[in-house]
Parts: C-alpha cells; structure tokens; sequence
C-alpha cells in the first residue's frame, strides 16, 4: 500500500461521499481511516474545525473552508470538493499553507444539464402552475411558451455548458454562448455561436448560467444587465446564487420585463425571505440538480479517486 495513503485520515463532509457504501469502502481498502464525523453533511464551523486539526484529507461538500481553519489544520494535505466549483474553499489560504486543492468537475454534468431542461420546460411551459391548479381542485389553462426553435445563451461552456449545448440540438434550438475560450471543434459539431455577452443577452430567449462565482465581481447578472436582456425571455441558473441579483430579477419579472425563471441556487441556502419567492412565473428548487442516483455515485467514486490520487503524490508533505 502506497505510504502517503495507508493511515491517512480522511474527513468526509460532503452528504453524497459520506452516503456512499462503495465510496466508503473504497477508503478503507486503500488503508485510510474515515474521521468519525457525527454530524455529516451538516457539520457546524466549529466541529469542523476542530476536526481538521487532525486530518490529511477532507472531501468537502458545500461549507466553507476559510483561513482561521488552513492556521489550524497542520496536518492537511489534500481537500477534494465533492461538487463542481471551489468558490467555498479560500484557496490562496490553502495555496500557503501548501494544500492541494481539486474538485470533480464534470462528474455530475449529465444530471445537471436534464435539471436545466427541467427547469427550462417547467417555466416555459408553466407545469408548476399547472401542477397547483389541478391539486387545488380547479381546471384551467396556462398558455406558456414555445421552446423549439427558441434562441438559448449559454454563459459559461464547461463541462456543464456543453452537455445543455448538446441537448438544445434536440430542440432544434438556435445555440448562442459566452466563454473565456472556445473549443472550435465542440462549435462547429454542435452549430453553437460564440458571441458577445451585449448580443447573447439582446437575442437569447433563454439564457442558463453555467460559470463560477467571483466575489470581486460581484453579481453577474446584475440589474443593468437584466435590463439589456430581451423582453421576455427566461432565467436559468443552476451553478451559483449568486451570480444573479434576485432583488433586481423580481423586479423584472414584476414588471412584466421578463417572462420567467428556474432557480437551483440562491444568494442564501436556504433563500430564507428572498422576493423570488412572490415573484410570479418562478420554478424554485432546493440546490438539487445534480441530484440522481446515477450521478451521487459518480461524483463519489470521483471524489474518493482524486483524494486517494492526491494524497499519494503528496506523500512526505506536511503543512507543519
């Protein structure tokens, strides 16, 4: 057995690696030990803690990972995000005090990318408004939107990006998208127009964001923003809160300026009193799009396959 793994002790804090058998077992045929953490995915701050104070590897779900605990955490080695983005993980706090850092990117694309349609579909077509109407003993029409043929802006074209991308084709969809960087082959294949942000918001009938949250820059779709796009049109947003302003886009969607939204994630979890949740014409869901068996177990095999990777290669290393 490798040095840098046999005896490792590895914190789980991420509900989907901790509730994975096979995950677990994998562990502990690879000779690591699993830190008791009563409290799993719901692990307060101070538990946490105090809990790294003796680890070298923590597979983290989504509670922050600050400075005051890198000071604390002599012994940590590797943290793996069981999830796509890093933004809850301080990294140059982790890049000083020489803890790796990685995520499994990717490994719940799939899953997402349907929830994107889900969201898209039940918004446009108006299923949860449906859905309460009938439950509610009443019998009524709700005339939604088309989604054939529709113009949908991508911002943002990783791994999830690209799976909504590929599903749009099915929907004979006109495919707009924003990137830092394009894959011209993945372009041409799937007949997606890279585009400026100013015309991808100006044309798009729906726009699903799909990029990391930057706290410097504060919210992307923020209220100048939403007021350039076209009248109408529909917000999805499956990656972060807080990338979109939701005081501004109940605002909007108040007015009458746009149709809709499909909202996984909130600047808040749980979005306590946000106005999104009085705004008309609103699917909201509980940070659950990645959420199928299939995908859970990906991302858990994927996390645990990176943590036992990582605390190899940094075997020796200590952040004493």
């Amino acid at each position: 057995m490798d040095a840098g793994v046999r005896g490792a002790r590895v914190l789980i804090t991420s509900r989907v690696v901790e509730q994975s058998p096979s995950a677990l077992a994998r562990l502990a045929a690879a000779g690591c030990t699993v830190v008791d953490n009563p409290d799993g995915g719901r692990i307060g701050r101070d538990a946490l803690s105090r809990l790294l104070a003796a680890t070298e590897g923590l597979i983290v779900g989504t509670q922050r990972v600050d400075a005051a605990m890198f000071a604390q955490a002599s012994t940590l080695r590797v943290i793996v995000k069981a999830g796509a983005g890093v933004d809850n993980i301080d990294l140059d706090a982790a890049a000083a005090r020489g803890v790796e850092v990685a995520a499994t990117a990717g490994a719940n694309a799939e899953a997402v990318a349907d929830y994107v349609f889900a969201l898209l579909l039940a918004v446009a077509r108006r299923v949860t408004d449906a859905d309460r109407s009938v439950r509610a003993g009443r019998w009524e029409r709700f005339t939604g939107v088309d989604v054939c043929r529709k113009t949908l802006g991508i911002v943002g074209l990783g791994h999830v990006g690209r799976a909504v991308a590929r599903r749009a084709s099915g929907f004979a969809m006109r495919v707009l998208a924003v990137d830092v960087r394009y894959d011209d082959a993945f372009l041409r294949e799937h007949r997606v127009m890279p585009v400026a942000l100013d015309d991808l918001l100006a044309q798009s009938d729906f726009v699903s964001l799909h990029l990391p949250f930057l706290p410097a820059s504060g919210a992307f779709l923020d209220r100048e923003r939403i007021a350039r796009m076209k009248p109408g049109a529909i917000v999805i947003n499956t990656a972060r809160g807080a990338l979109v302003d939701e005081r501004a886009l109940a605002d909007a969607l108040r007015d009458g300026r746009l149709a809709g939204a499909g909202l996984d994630v909130f600047e808040a979890e749980p979005p306590g009193d946000t106005p999104l949740r009085t705004a008309p014409n609103v699917v909201l869901s509980p940070h659950n799009a990645s959420y199928t068996r299939e995908s859970m177990e990906h991302v858990a095999a994927t996390a645990v396959d990176l943590t036992l990777e990582m605390l190899s290669a940094t075997r020796g290393h200590s952040t004493r």
